[in-house]
């Protein structure tokens, strides 16, 4: 092999005299910094650190009002936001910082001449620059620093990552003077590595506490105290506590504020490297240790990581630890802290937010002065994962006198959530709310009020267990007298009060259950109080009559976790008189050596139980005390009178009769099925032939924990022969439902007039039945016309071959027919349709356009049945066109038509279907003429795969929003997923899909709904007036984009060209962003397994192609599409030529071929030649023939580099023949490779070619080549540029000549330290040919780059055309500007239909650049 090595020159730099400064248009960056910011509003407004920009959001509209750029090259990582006094309640102060750098503005709240809210950003201190890294900051309580006179003073105080208090001071304008600002170090605390900071005031202003996250695992305590009216008196400086226990190094850390009850009054909770969460108790902060830094500047052993002896009291301290999130916890903060008990929240780099609960779980014996980590429990509360990606970087909390608090969260997606929760860390009721309801529950909801009529004893029944522990349901007053015999235990009282929560059973074996819960104050007999609380489970089986208590598990107050012990009835107990009205049972528990002995006696008054005791004698090796508890009514109890029998109507005794008693009946009656007649109104049946209809209350707040108040219930109507089997469907629109009975009986049921009618009768038992609103099209299929509203039911029997459709009006009056299921609709028609062979019925169309019949099967085939031009007699006989393995072999769950307001389709329609295999689809459905004969065909145009499945059960368009939802079951949970904002509605734990459901969506635009389905034979309802979180700012990746593509101008359905940009991440993912929506993601392709390696767009936009690890190449089809903008379908895979499973395709180049064909033929498509460099130093080239029917990879030619891996391929071109093509490689050299026979591009033959071999190599880098691309300058000639790990950005001349073979002439021009770091992305920007060639001998070109150091430049090139190699090229950098997209992977440049220039910037985040020749920052964010 010829190997000549090109040595390359190098040059200095000349800076043009007037630079092009690029101006940012906008950006997908991660989200560093939140805060909340009150402005007199209903609502805060959101602020945003993205990048160096500070974003202003209106959280109620949400829509970005402001941006302003803060810094010049530093993100922003923290604000602190302050409400000025009440002469400017709309108007605030900021304080925010990012690394060293500081800044200070004001935001004022106002409206524009349209009455849309906006805000005026005023900059009172520009950037500065300290010595250190900033953590924290925060304002001084406005009373202190107000001096009376017209102007106003703000001080702010922030802490350094060295533990410094930095005083920052600014005096507003008066007139007459000028603004005047301050910065200067106070006060230095223990000297130590900071990682994290949190500052809180207390006394009015004159002391700061301050807490500190160390590197080495350590979290202090230190204040600091002065007298701001008097700044000579010298400052003092405490440590007050220095707790160890962390093995990582302490990212977040938080203190609380002060609780008035309970043994501890503060705590400090800090989150770690090792993933746990740990709460101190800090409630003493009167004493401490006078800190003194050590002279000269030197490092303490805990700055160096060498950590001191730490006595016991630096041990002691911790209240609580808990392991936390899958990965690192970067941050927290505290909710609302309420009667002893505080609410967190945690957020981390498992991209998910999680609340936590501080309590108490004091044992008999401690005291407050004896706290420790038993004392307290850290448990889990909920969790909120609405970011995709790693590292939720920013948390912001808003508190309000409600008692809930708003929580936004921004993460390295990009995105911006915000949602409500109440103080227990639950969603706000004013978004969601959750019942439940037995039979017997809603049996007794249907009696009358009571009579005046009060029984005798006599008139009663006997008592039983079973009455014994109804009874217990409620509040008890609480009084335990605690004897101990054993020193270490104290004797003394507590007082306090026991609830008993009705809750359904956690296990079926159990016909009833109790969450029990006691708190109250424990004082010992020598004065100390405590506050204590414990909780058991109550349980109890009506099969065996007994009662059981049961322990709660230590992390999770509510589950189960074993036995205690079970109560034995007995008739009499010693000490006490038997009498008819006492109960008396005992109970015993052995752990491990010690025995619990209980007694119980329950004094009963009627048939309620008016007061009962527990006596619990303990004794064992190390214990022995006697606790005896009694428990009575509290006053509101004891007051109310004694219900009487109710008197009930026959009419309610029937319908009682008829829904049974739990009781009372061998087979007790049960839900049975659900389906929804409105969006308020859910219809039940039960397995004893019983229609309910359930009706949601609209006014939430009335219904707030009470489970009677959410619904209405009705009993609606009983069907006998439904009781073993039915299936039902609605019409909501109608408000009526069709449901079937065991012989096969379809009825519908009217919920206007409350009717039941028979429709029709199938020959056996339904396997499926689905009811459709029909318009005017179908009239002619009934014998009276011009009827308005329409039903079409299509319906199979198990194991038929045969459909049956019955049309027929609501309208339609019901006539008696004498027979024995009841009355029957007049004017119905019912028809039969053939089935294909094995084909089985789960989903079901009718299309009103073109009377279409589409049916979807277990199988995942689709059949269509034209009906446009035969009867109902003739049905039988229409063949269907079939379409199979549409969702692979799962069944399709759903097919829906695309309204025409949203289709904005003329000659097709738009069909939605989804099934079980977890995707969803897109499909035009039209006519094709074939061999003169018209068939109708179904074309798939897009295929998206929501984040939940595989099952996907429903699917919807809001009719408000035009927004597509979907729902379906992910593991136990069922999901709601709005696949137009590609966000998450509704999230519930409900068991998972085997049961019985319906979801019904609230068409309002907010993406409410409610979801029914049956839980341990209990009706369960989850209902949400809105999504479960707001998207402020919708994201993209998660994780670093490795490479971009850009489309050309495409047309859309609304007949406008809009250009996208396509990019791939490590997450696996292919985002498709609009460019002109502000970087709006419309589509996620979620194929690869691997982190994508590169991206390419053909020219007609058509295609995209995508390649990855794993050998993984895909060939994407693109074309507009209703609902999604741009529908993608994968159109092929390149099958892999090797048996490396971990072979990475690096890059590919590609390159139209075109062949004959007639101009005006709008389906041509040119084949592609595909040339791809892998990790294992081979290259390969592929023809990919795009014909329909024919669609393949062909491999021409493969040869082997060295033993480098190769990292960039480009095709190199001699006029219209493809020469040969240069490749890089990770020793930094240029290879070149010619093609032996070099083939045209306009001819369609390509013949194998022979192995591929290098004939020339240039050294360009010291190391790796990380980006290339390459120009055109004359037919024989191309430019390339690269860019190294060296940080060199290289400008190669190649000739390309062709005497009797391909020879490469190669020259470099090398600008070392180009960058600070590794180049990672170069492109020649797009220009016109005028301002290409403005003179014939002289080509300008200009190159942008970015590196890792977070610069992106522009270098204009000249080239003299007449000059050979290097001595005619000259280059000029004209521009130099931070970019806050960090590890940048990829540029990419195009113009738009103004000729503007623009270039996009990928990385960690997307930005996008306008290019120009201004001379200003100016931002154009819109």
């Amino acid at each position: 092999m010829f190997d000549l090595l090109c040595p390359s020159v190098h040059l200095g730099l000349v800076i043009m005299a007037r630079p092009i400064v690029p101006k940012i248009e906008s950006a997908l960056n991660p989200i560093t910094a939140l805060a909340f910011l009150g402005l007199g509003t209903p609502e805060p407004y959101l602020l945003a650190g993205e990048g160096q920009f500070l974003k202003v959001f209106d959280d109620q509209r949400r829509n970005l009002v402001s941006v302003e750029r803060t810094f010049d090259s530093q993100a922003i990582h923290g604000i602190s936001c302050e409400s000025l006094p009440q002469d400017a309640a709309n108007s605030g102060i900021v304080l925010i910082w990012g690394g060293r750098s500081i800044c200070l503005i004001s935001i004022e709240a106002d409206f524009d001449v349209n009455g849309e809210p906006m805000v005026k950003v005023c900059q009172h201190m520009p950037e500065v620059v300290w010595d250190d890294w900033i953590l924290d900051g925060c304002f001084r309580p406005t009373n202190i620093t107000d001096t009376g006179s017209e102007s106003k003073t703000i001080e702010a105080i922030l802490v350094t990552s060295h533990n410094d208090l930095l005083l920052l001071r600014f005096v507003t304008a008066t007139t007459g003077t000028r603004e005047n600002s301050w910065l200067h170090r106070i006060v230095s605390g223990p000297c130590s590595i900071l990682y994290s900071a949190h500052m809180l005031w207390e006394d009015a202003g004159r002391r700061l506490l301050v807490a500190a996250g160390t590197a080495f695992g350590e979290a202090m305590l230190w204040s600091f105290n002065f007298d701001p009216f008097d700044p000579s008196v010298p400052s003092e400086v405490c440590l007050h506590y220095r707790f160890t226990g962390h093995e990582g190094s302490v990212f977040g850390i938080r203190i609380s504020e002060v609780v008035q009850t309970g043994a501890v009054k503060r705590i400090l909770a800090s989150c770690s490297d090792d993933r746990t969460i740990r709460i101190w108790n800090i409630s003493d902060t009167s004493s401490g240790e006078e800190v003194k830094r050590l002279d000269g500047g030197e490092l303490n052993t805990s700055e160096s990581g060498l950590l001191e002896a730490i006595n016991e009291a630096e041990l002691t301290g911790c209240l609580a630890t808990i392991m936390g999130h899958a990965s690192r916890i970067w941050g927290l903060r505290f909710l609302i802290e309420k009667d002893g008990r505080w609410d967190m929240i945690s957020y981390g780099e498992d991209s998910t937010a999680q609340v936590w609960s501080v309590n108490s779980v004091l044992s008999w014996g401690q005291t407050d002065s004896t706290a420790h980590d038993h004392a307290y429990r850290l448990s889990h509360q909920a969790t909120y994962a609405y970011h995709s990606g790693k590292n939720l970087w920013a948390m912001a909390v808003f508190s309000n006198v409600r008692e809930d608090c708003i929580v936004a969260i921004g993460g390295a997606d990009g995105r911006i959530t915000t949602f409500k929760l109440l103080s227990q860390g639950m969603p706000a009721q004013a978004a969601a709310w959750t019942s439940q309801y037995t039979m017997d529950e809603i049996s007794r909801a249907f009696e009358t009020t009571p009579s005046e009529r009060s029984p005798t004893q006599a008139d009663k029944a006997e008592f039983s267990v079973g009455d014994i522990f109804d009874s217990l349901k409620g509040s008890w007053k609480l009084l335990r007298k605690f004897d101990s015999r054993v020193s270490t235990y104290p004797s003394g009282t507590l007082e306090g009060i026991a609830t008993f929560v009705e809750r359904p059973p956690t296990e079926d074996i159990y016909d009833a259950e109790y969450l029990y819960s006691e708190s109250g104050d424990f004082v010992t007999q020598q004065g100390l109080t405590m506050r204590a609380t414990r909780q058991y489970v109550y349980r109890y089986s009506r099969t065996t009559d007994a009662i059981s208590v049961w322990f709660v598990k230590p992390d999770n107050g509510s589950a189960v976790d074993y036995l205690f012990h079970k109560l034995d009835f007995r008739e009499t107990n010693p000490g006490i008189d038997p009498g008819p009205e006492n109960w008396f049972a005992s109970g015993y528990h052995l752990c491990i050596e010690d025995n619990y002995n209980a007694d119980y006696s329950f004094q009963s008054k009627g048939s309620k139980i008016a007061q009962w005791c527990v006596v619990f004698n303990v004794d064992g090796p190390n214990k022995g005390y006697t606790a005896k508890a009694t428990y009575t009514r509290d006053q509101a109890e004891s007051l109310k009178p004694e219900e009487p029998d109710k008197v009930i109507p026959e009419s309610m005794r029937k319908i009682q009769n008829a829904l049974g008693s739990q009781s009372g009946q061998n087979k007790p009656d049960a839900f049975k099925t659900y389906t929804w007649i409105s969006e308020n109104e859910v219809l039940t049946t039960t397995d004893h032939g019983n229609l309910l209809v359930g009706t949601l209350i609209p006014d939430i707040e009335a219904s707030n924990g009470d489970n009677f108040r959410n619904m209405i219930w009705d009993h609606v109507g009983h069907q006998t022969s439904s009781s073993s089997s039915c299936i039902a469907t609605t019409i909501p629109s109608l408000s009526i439902a069709l449901l079937t009975d065991t012989d096969g009986t379809i009825n519908m049921y009217n919920h206007r007039s409350r009717e039941i009618n028979a429709v029709g009768k199938l020959l056996g038992k339904a396997g499926f039945l689905k009811a459709h609103s029909l318009y005017e099209s179908w009239n002619r299929w009934l014998p009276s016309s011009h009827r308005k509203e329409m039903v079409g039911v299509l319906a199979t029997c198990l194991g038929s071959s045969h459909a049956t459709v019955f049309l027929f009006s609501p309208e339609t009056k019901a006539t008696d027919h004498s027979t024995h299921t009841g009355t029957y609709l007049s004017s119905i028609q019912e028809c039969s349709l053939t089935l294909p062979p094995k084909f089985i019925v789960t989903s079901s169309c009718f299309l009103d356009t073109e009377q279409w019949i589409i049916l979807g099967s277990r199988n995942g085939d689709i059949a269509i049945y034209d009906l446009a031009h035969t009867t109902p007699n003739l049905a039988r006989d229409v063949t269907p066109s079939c379409f199979p393995k549409i969702h692979s072999e799962d069944a399709i769950t759903v097919i829906q038509v695309v309204p025409r307001n949203v289709s904005k389709l003329i000659d097709k329609i738009a069909i939605i279907t989804a099934g079980r295999d977890g995707k969803w689809a897109i499909h035009h459905v039209f006519h094709k003429l074939e061999n003169s004969r018209l068939f109708v065909t179904l074309q798939m145009i897009h295929v998206g795969v929501p984040p939940f499945g595989p099952n996907i059960e429903g699917a919807c368009v809001d009719s408000t929003s035009k927004d597509l939802l979907l729902w379906g079951f992910r593991s136990k949970q069922f999901v709601v997923w709005n696949e137009s904002q590609k966000t998450e509605v509704m999230a519930l734990d409900c068991g998972g899909a085997h049961r019985n459901w319906a979801y019904a969506l609230r068409h309002d635009g907010n993406s409410g709904g409610s979801f029914v389905y049956t839980k341990a034979s209990v009706f369960h309802i989850h209902s949400q007036m809105q999504a479960s979180h707001r998207v402020i700012q919708h994201g993209g990746h998660g994780r670093e984009i490795k490479a971009m593509a850009l489309s050309p101008a495409i047309n859309t359905n609304d007949d406008a060209e809009l250009r996208f940009v396509a990019t791939g991440a490590e997450d696996t993912a292919i985002c498709i962003f609009d460019l002109g929506a502000r970087l709006k993601c419309l589509s996620i392709i979620t194929k690869h397994t691997t982190g994508i390696q590169q991206l390419w767009w053909s020219s007609d936009g058509r295609l995209l192609f995508s390649a990855a690890g794993c050998e993984e190449f895909f060939v994407w089809r693109l074309q507009p599409a209703p609902l999604v903008t741009i529908g993608v379908l994968c159109e092929a895979q390149c099958p892999t030529v090797t048996e490396e499973v971990d072979l990475r395709i690096m890059d590919f180049a590609t390159e139209e071929i075109h062949s004959d064909h007639d101009p005006d033929d709008v389906e041509y498509e040119p084949d592609y030649l595909l040339t791809k460099v892998y990790s294992d130093s081979s290259v390969r080239i592929f023809r990919y023939r795009t014909a329909t029917g024919n669609k393949r990879f062909e491999l021409l030619a493969s040869g082997s580099y060295t033993t480098y891996c190769l990292t960039q391929a480009t095709p190199l071109r001699i006029s219209e023949t493809f020469g040969g093509l240069c490749t890089a490689s990770a020793d930094g050299h240029l290879a070149f490779w010619p093609h032996t026979n070099p083939p045209s591009l306009h001819n369609g033959d390509l013949p194998t070619s022979p192995p591929l071999q290098w004939t020339k190599r240039a050294a360009i880098h010291q190391s790796s080549v990380k980006a290339l691309d390459s120009t055109t300058i004359s037919q024989s000639e191309r430019l390339i540029v690269t860019g190294g790990d060296d940080g060199a950005i290289a400008f190669t001349r190649v000739g390309i000549r062709k005497p009797s073979e391909v020879v490469f002439e190669v020259a470099s021009l090398l600008i070392p330290s180009a960058h600070a770091s590794a180049v990672t992305g170069v492109v020649f920007i797009s220009m016109s040919e005028s301002e290409r060639h403005g003179d014939e001998n002289e080509t300008d070109l200009k190159v942008a780059s970015v590196s890792n150091d977070q610069r992106l430049k522009i270098w204009e090139v000249s080239i003299d055309v007449k000059q050979a190699g290097v001595q005619g090229v000259e280059v000029s950098r004209v521009a130099n500007v931070y970019t806050s997209v960090a590890d940048a992977s990829s540029l990419a440049t195009y113009r738009d239909a103004d000729g503007q220039r623009w270039l996009l910037v990928a990385g960690i985040g997307l930005e996008r650049w306008r290019v120009g020749d201004w001379g200003d920052h100016a931002v154009l964010f819109r």
